[in-house]
């Protein structure tokens, strides 16, 4: 199913670490231009976020769906049990699972608000008790707990008719993002500020370098998919 992601809350949150911070990490004189360091801070850490898929500091999403997801199968429906046949003659009931809606990030923490169009074409926020979010899986997602697990009918005309409103994130303070991302965020700082392209020139003419990213070392851990 196609989906939008966009960042509800305030773009200008806090940086994720100083910028004396920066300066004595990349031994960077005093007097060096403090809106340059802010804007490379802010920008290595969402090159941080969008490589691992998970947001650090707090932040509020929205995720737009063209309509709940729904289950074709006419035979079973959400939450029914089926007998299946085994290799060995014998038959295992198994209960199939409830119809979902995944995250596209990770590190989910809570959900604001679940918002849709109902048959009557008017909006509608579900109950924070109709539905459950799962926690300490990847990728995380939401489960509608009505009966059968199913999600409610929404409108036929009203087009991106779910709306879910979520936060990501380590916590609001950038002092609970643990210490090896804050680092990992140092390092790319640093590739961005010492080199403003992806290649280095080599003498004599021959082909570029690219440059080495060390920060891929720690990032390939918090990486989920």
């Amino acid at each position: 199913m196609r989906y939008g992601l966009e960042l509800v809350s305030d773009p200008n949150r806090s940086l994720l670490f100083s910028i004396e911070d920066a300066q004595a990490h990349q031994r960077l004189p005093s007097d060096s231009d403090p809106l340059e360091i802010t804007s490379i801070i802010k920008a290595a850490t969402i090159i941080v976020e969008r490589h691992i898929e998970m947001a650090l500091v707090n932040q509020t999403y929205r995720l737009t769906l063209e309509a709940f997801p729904t289950m074709y199968d006419p035979v079973m429906t959400a939450g029914e049990a089926i007998a299946f046949p085994t290799r060995f003659g014998s038959s295992v009931t198994m209960k199939r699972l409830p119809l979902r809606i995944e995250f596209p990030i990770g590190n989910v923490t809570s959900i604001e608000s679940i918002k849709y169009y109902d048959t009557d074409d008017e909006e509608v926020t579900m109950p924070e008790e109709d539905y459950v979010l799962a926690m300490g899986i990847t990728p995380q997602y939401v489960v509608s707990k009505e009966v059968g697990s199913e999600w409610p009918a929404i409108s036929s005309i009203i087009p991106n008719a779910v709306k879910i409103e979520f936060v990501a994130g380590f916590g609001d303070n950038p002092e609970k993002v643990p210490d090896d991302l804050r680092h990992a965020v140092k390092m790319v700082f640093g590739h961005l500020w010492e080199n403003r392209e992806d290649v280095a020139p080599t003498p004599g003419g021959l082909a570029p370098v690219v440059l080495p990213r060390n920060s891929d070392w720690i990032l390939s851990r918090y990486r989920w998919r």
